[in-house]
């Protein structure tokens, strides 16, 4: 039985393999889309404005031939540079002797476009800013307690003058972080400029730090008083006061009360209508002002 299977398979691979043969013996037509890359490249110098990214060449021959030719590989269009800077043209047809994976035996019947023109120029290169593309979406109850670092912050970029001399910045490829809830360091590749190289890195490093955000009072913060001029005088009351703030848990908690100020400015008092100051509360960075207590201030302007 196992014999006779065996038999079967063999004759089914064997046809197959004969059809398949017997198949590719015939002609086709093929159209294939080649990139085009530029060989030859005087040092120093490259390659900008070319006209066309591509070129489509309609191709005539055997099956096989055509597969051996396309199938598994990826086939390019090379047009070998001219020595010299400036705007440059060439034709096609010409170009077709540099690339000889293009079979004698195979009839090449249309090309598209029949001319391509570029511009040889020299290399430049400068340092610039790197911008994080990213959004970030935290878990209900976190939130961002420090600025989000790039390292390095800044890159060198290599390419065509007039291309580089454009360049303000470099973004790094899009990221969304959802539902955060910890710390993030992570490695994060620069997007991609065409014709242009990242001299020293491809890949940047994000930095961001996350906590869960409370809220803590801060008790008898001093009110202090700016602008008095040398003949008056402005008490308030109370001369302290206590301030809620919200933001990480540990930054909260290691929060150093003297980096808090509750102030007030003299020439409020000057205009007020009303009988009380309203303070100005500043805060540390990556902390917000929730409110104080008491809320307003009453005040008495001394003659000196």
């Amino acid at each position: 039985m196992s014999k006779k299977i065996i038999a079967i398979i063999f004759i089914v691979l064997f046809s197959v393999t004969l059809w398949v043969f017997i198949s590719l013996s015939g002609d086709y037509f093929y159209n294939v889309n080649l990139p085009i890359t530029f060989s030859d490249i005087p040092e120093g110098y490259a390659v900008s404005n070319t006209s066309d990214e591509e070129i489509s060449i309609s191709l005539k021959g055997q099956g096989w031939q055509l597969a051996q030719m396309t199938f598994g590989s990826n086939p390019e269009f090379t047009i070998e540079v001219a020595d010299d800077p400036g705007t440059h043209e060439v034709t096609i047809r010409n170009a077709l002797e540099k690339n000889r994976w293009l079979s004698s035996t195979v009839q090449i019947n249309e090309f598209s476009p029949a001319k391509i023109k570029y511009i040889v120029e020299e290399l430049d290169e400068k340092r610039v800013p790197v911008e994080p593309n990213v959004d970030l979406e935290f878990k209900n109850g976190f939130g961002l307690i420090s600025e989000l670092k790039v390292e390095p912050d800044s890159v060198s970029v290599r390419g065509p003058k007039s291309l580089v001399e454009e360049i303000e910045s470099v973004k790094t490829n899009y990221k969304n972080y959802t539902a955060v809830d910890k710390s993030i360091i992570e490695n994060i590749l620069l997007e991609e400029i065409d014709k242009i190289i990242f001299s020293e890195t491809d890949r940047v490093t994000i930095k961001f730090d996350v906590q869960k955000i409370v809220d803590k009072e801060f008790q008898n913060i001093p009110v202090e008083v700016k602008n008095i001029p040398p003949s008056k005088d402005l008490i308030v009351y109370p001369e302290q006061v206590n301030v809620i703030l919200r933001g990480g848990i540990n930054v909260l908690g290691t929060l150093d009360k003297s980096k808090i100020k509750v102030l007030v400015n003299f020439n409020q008092a000057i205009r007020d209508t009303i009988g009380y100051l309203v303070p100005e509360v500043e805060v540390p960075d990556f902390t917000t002002f929730v409110g104080s207590d008491p809320d307003r201030l009453e005040y008495i302007i001394h003659q000196l």
